[in-house]
């Protein structure tokens, strides 16, 4: 038995990030659907925070939190939530057939 020569090796291919035009159309479409689904994941749950988390903690401490801070709040992570979803859904466009 030989072993290899550094000759008959041949070099595993790299690829980048930024290069995903060298990956298959399937892991393209995989690594889209994967970037989409945790964009999707984030937006969920920052709806449940910005609306849950008021109102547990005005059940826990027995009154609620100033009404004008419980709106910012869910105004906010709900505009966060909703550019998450609209990016997810933008990503999920450019799954190849």
């Amino acid at each position: 038995m030989t072993l290899p020569t550094i000759e008959s090796l041949r070099p595993v291919p790299r690829y980048r990030d930024d290069d995903r035009s060298r990956l298959p159309k399937e892991a393209q479409n995989e690594q889209t659907k994967l970037t989409a689904n945790y964009l999707n994941a984030v937006g969920a749950n920052l709806i449940a925070v910005g609306f849950f988390t008021p109102v547990f903690a005005g059940f826990y401490q027995g009154r609620l939190p100033p009404l004008d801070i419980t709106l910012y709040a869910l105004a906010t992570c709900a505009t966060i939530s909703l550019v998450a979803h609209g990016m997810a859904l933008w990503l999920l466009r450019r799954i190849k057939p």
